[in-house]
């Protein structure tokens, strides 16, 4: 009995040795953040900030949001976002949610939540609606979780979901290289609760001080898909599974804090290119498509681990005409790539899951079917992707015309006897609504040229490098721009420019998008009386618009006044503390303004923070040595060599 008693006493003061340092930890905690309150120091970032102008209170974006999740300079950041904080009566308000394929990589002007506001105008123009993009590359479910919740001030009536591709290479994902604790959704739940904190926006300061001088320069630089050149994840690493049980409570977390707000919520399921997109990274085979095509007729698909003989095997079906057939293996190929960069059948699954579980005020439209299955003029993946999920114009249309319809199921807008648009039907339409969104949106072979050319440059990062018909695929690209560029000159004049942004102007007139690009494009055009109109209609609906005011600032440098250009960067200034592209445009205006020395300095401060950008250092080059610093110019081409390297 004794004995027993001793123990006892031992585990007692083992309990309270534990709780001691708990309750010191937390005075100690408490201690801090009340100091921090009283001094008024790191404020818990937010990602959307309010902003008074002319007496009227605006919700925008954070640009430095990101660093919460991705310690790399030239991260990702939200696209600007200006709207009013109380909403207007009688518009309904939808915010839309989503990775890079949602914020309309690589031409973010179209993402698809403009797009979609397009196409409901014209569709039911009887029922105004806005469309709030929170939508940033790179991110996954983990993120999304804390920008619903911040949305849920906008008082938003709709919430639409289109994510799914990053949630194994998005932050916290099993594969993340973004420097936290992979694939734990509970830690990152507890670690977001301590951000919101000062005294963790504090320590989030100080790791972020360490980490710049840690660092090698070279490793703290944002470098897209380049980030996972290394990482591969088979399709039954057991880490998917954990995953999968994270991005359900994070999707059951954005529905239920929406519906607890009284705000329905849409589901569209991710579209990934699946007949034209090989797999970037396939487990060596001992058998090939003709193997595959046996096993798919014995039923036995379910042991097969490499990607590239099934994805194969689908191109056989296909050249057969049997896309019944096809459709499974094309699935199949995608769920056993490595390089997992495109939403599989368990996410996509996953969310089908997640909508029955919630039948009243939660709906769902399935892109990825839509597109393939469902497309009965189907003619191939590359009508709608630029490569593996990303969305040409047509697929964004087509994504836009989708998220469409399930709103206004869930708003009950169209006849309640309506049986539902038939697919035959919707795709006989879609040349139509193509055509009209091009028109409204002012997206010319400008755009579309520009949008190629940065899928050339993405295709040329190194992650690609081995990818099955790499080579042919840029080559192809290439000379599609080349023709674009040489082509659009002569079939875009300033007359139709002007016939058509006056026809768009019309309908959508309260589009600062679309007055930003005339703009841009009278100022190609050299029409600069004209492009400084645009520019004025579209900052008096969203003054804040970083692309835009540079862009403006361009204009203003290619008429020669340079006094203007000044002018209009510290307009930018006023809504945005700048970025890299600002301080670029400043060395420019320097050289016009003949001031070679603050030229210099600009450029030395662009490349401090976009330090791979390999032009800017051989202009820098040819200014030091214009200005006789042989030692800068030096330094500067052994950088140029380390980059190339």
């Amino acid at each position: 009995m004794p004995s027993a008693i001793r123990i006892f006493h031992g585990s007692m003061r083992w309990i309270y040795q534990i709780f001691r340092v708990f309750l010191i930890g937390f005075v100690f905690f408490a201690a801090l953040e009340l100091f921090f309150w009283v001094a008024g120091l790191y404020e818990p970032e937010r990602l959307l900030l309010e902003m008074e102008h002319d007496g009227q209170r605006y919700a925008t974006t954070n640009r430095e949001y990101a660093k919460r999740f991705f310690q790399r300079a030239g991260m990702p950041a939200p696209q600007p976002l200006w709207i009013p904080v109380e909403k207007e009566p009688g518009v309904k308000r939808v915010v839309l949610l989503g990775e890079s394929a949602a914020a309309g990589f690589p031409l973010m002007g179209y993402n698809l939540a403009r797009l979609v506001e397009v196409v409901w105008r014209e569709r039911f123009p009887e029922q105004p609606v806005e469309v709030i993009n929170l939508s940033v590359v790179a991110i996954n479910s983990h993120v999304l979780r804390l920008f619903a919740r911040e949305s849920l001030a906008l008082n938003p009536d709709l919430i639409v979901l289109y994510a799914g591709h990053n949630e194994v290479i998005g932050p916290f994902g099993p594969a993340s290289t973004f420097g936290q604790v992979k694939g734990i959704g509970t830690l990152a739940r507890f670690l977001d609760v301590v951000r919101e904190t000062r005294t963790g926006r504090a320590a989030d300061r100080l790791a972020q001080r360490i980490s710049e001088r840690m660092i090698d320069w070279e490793e703290g630089i944002w470098k897209g898909l380049d980030e996972f050149q290394e990482v591969s994840i088979a399709h039954d690493d057991p880490a998917l599974d954990g995953m999968l049980h994270h991005v359900e409570a994070n999707f059951r977390d954005i529905i239920e804090r929406a519906l607890s707000h009284e705000a329905k919520v849409l589901v569209c399921i991710p579209a990934v290119n699946l007949n034209d997109w090989p797999p970037l990274d396939s487990e060596p085979a001992a058998y090939g498509a003709q193997e595959v095509l046996a096993a798919q007729y014995a039923d036995a698909l379910a042991g097969l681990r490499s990607a590239l003989p099934v994805y194969e095997a689908a191109q056989i079906r296909e050249a057969q005409s049997d896309m019944a057939r096809a459709w499974p293996l094309y699935r199949l190929a995608c769920d056993l790539d490595r390089k997992r960069f495109r939403a599989d059948s368990r996410i996509r699954d996953l969310q089908r899951m997640l909508v029955d579980d919630y039948p009243e005020h939660v709906g769902m439209v399935d892109a990825d079917r839509w597109l393939h299955e469902e497309n009965p003029t189907f003619s191939g993946d590359g009508k709608f992707f630029l490569e593996h999920v990303h969305l040409t114009f047509a697929g964004r249309v087509a994504v836009a015309a989708l998220i469409s319809d399930g709103m206004a199921a869930l708003w009950e807008v169209q006849d309640p006897d309506d049986p539902g648009i038939e697919p035959e039907s919707w795709w006989k339409e879609f040349p139509l609504w193509y055509e009209i969104a091009r028109e409204r949106t002012l997206f010319t072979p400008y755009d579309e040229t520009e949008m190629w050319w940065r899928i050339g440059d993405l295709l040329s990062m190194d992650v690609f490098a081995t990818s099955v018909g790499v080579t042919d695929r840029l080559y192809a690209i290439a000379e599609r721009v080349g023709q674009m560029r040489s082509r659009t000159p002569e079939e875009w004049d300033l007359t139709r420019l002007a016939e058509v942004y006056e026809r768009a102007s019309e309908k959508n007139a309260d589009d600062p998008l679309l007055h930003f690009t005339a703009g841009r494009l009278f100022g190609v055009l050299q029409d600069y009386g004209r492009g400084r109109e645009a520019f004025t209609r579209g900052f008096a609906l969203q003054p804040n618009h970083r692309t835009a005011r540079l862009n403006m600032a361009r204009l203003e440098l290619l008429s020669g006044d340079t006094q203007s250009a000044r002018e209009a960067v510290a307009d930018l200034y006023r809504f945005d503390h700048g970025g890299a592209g600002v301080v670029l445009l400043e060395a420019s205006i320097s050289l016009h303004e003949g001031m070679t020395n603050q030229a210099i300095h600009d450029l030395q401060r662009y490349l401090d923070m976009t330090p791979r950008d390999i032009p800017a250092w051989e202009q820098l080059i040819l200014l030091q040595e214009q200005m006789g610093d042989a030692e800068g110019a030096a330094r500067s081409r052994a950088r140029v060599m380390e980059l190339r390297r």
